[in-house]
């Protein structure tokens, strides 16, 4: 059974696809090629594509914020140099804090705040506030569904030529992968039997394909607000939640305030309470890591600490080796 990793941004402003998939596709190789270098010919022949909505995305937000979408390509490609000049044992905190322009803050802002926001039910005006395209999101039903369609077309394809998939996911990417396959797993549509997997026939019903891998990165899933807009999120006891789910390793930065409420296990702990995932296969690093990304602020030139960065995070030797254990099983 071939191998098919599914990549799928966040939010913001995206560069064009094409710069996109290769910043991705550079930071992934780069880190395999530092940590684990014999896992990089299996991620060479692994099938990969690229979930891009950022032409979506890009028009919502342009037309939201009353603005041209920045053209910052190339202080992405000189994030990505920075990040590549260091090692594996100093992503830590000591160089960490050595970044310009920390604001833990925000994260701790984030922490304490979070609970009062939501138990006001102003957290869905919070997030407008900072990320407007995440409330766009799920308040957008058209919109909504033209982005998870990218995703589920991808998926589709790889279940119907049988790949053992993996999905790493970003950000709001999070929310959409998370949505899709929880649609996999309980809309009649998209589910079927494992006996037909060469033959897919999506109207027969049946088992769902499941996803081996699902890796989460700068995750807002823990969020209340978010988790109260994903599908399945009024339902009870396991149609609650996706079935297809084999692995899931969640990943958080140190002030990425995105998802401050870094402790999936704890707000999924049901899954594995239902025995929809398996509890040892529901995985994230004690403590939360250290994203070193740095980001020219608003292109002013003035370096400043980019904790949510998914660059920052793909790099990540915690991430390395998320992806080199599963293209080498």
């Amino acid at each position: 059974m071939a191998k098919k990793i599914l990549f799928i941004h966040g939010r913001s402003y995206k560069p064009k696809q094409e710069d996109w998939e290769k910043l991705w596709k550079d930071a992934v190789t780069f880190g395999i090629k530092r940590d684990r270098p014999q896992a990089l010919e299996p991620f060479r022949t692994a099938r990969k594509e690229y979930i891009y909505y950022g032409d979506l995305s890009n028009a919502f937000l342009e037309k939201a914020k009353n603005e041209t979408r920045p053209d910052d390509i190339q202080d992405r490609r000189e994030s990505l140099k920075r990040l590549q000049a260091y090692k594996s044992h100093q992503f830590n905190k000591a160089h960490y804090k050595k970044l310009p322009n920390v604001n833990p803050w925000y994260d701790h802002l984030a922490d304490t705040a979070g609970a009062t926001l939501n138990w006001l039910h102003l957290g869905q005006y919070a997030i407008e506030g900072y990320a407007p395209d995440m409330k766009h999101y799920w308040s957008d039903a058209k919109y909504g569904s033209q982005v998870r369609w990218r995703l589920t077309e991808a998926l589709y394809r790889a279940h119907k030529q049988n790949h053992e998939v993996m999905i790493v996911a970003h950000s709001l990417g999070t929310i959409i992968a998370y949505d899709v396959l929880w649609k996999f797993s309980r809309y009649g549509e998209f589910r079927y039997d494992k006996a037909t997997a060469t033959d897919i026939d999506p109207i027969k019903g049946g088992t769902p394909k499941p996803v081996s891998a699902f890796v989460t990165l700068g995750c807002p899933l823990g969020d209340e607000t978010v988790k109260r807009n994903l599908k399945g999120a009024s339902n009870q006891g396991d149609w609650k939640y996706p079935s297809n789910i084999q692995a899931w390793h969640n990943v958080a930065a140190e002030d990425d305030f995105i998802c401050h409420d870094d402790y999936l296990k704890n707000d999924f702990k049901e899954m594995y309470q239902l025995g929809l995932i398996d509890k040892a296969k529901f995985t994230q690093p004690r403590g939360k890591v250290y994203n070193l990304a740095v980001r020219s602020d608003h292109g002013s030139g003035t370096l400043r600490s980019n904790p949510h960065n998914g660059v920052g995070y793909l790099l990540h030797p915690t991430v390395t080796h998320y992806l080199a254990d599963w293209l080498e099983s």
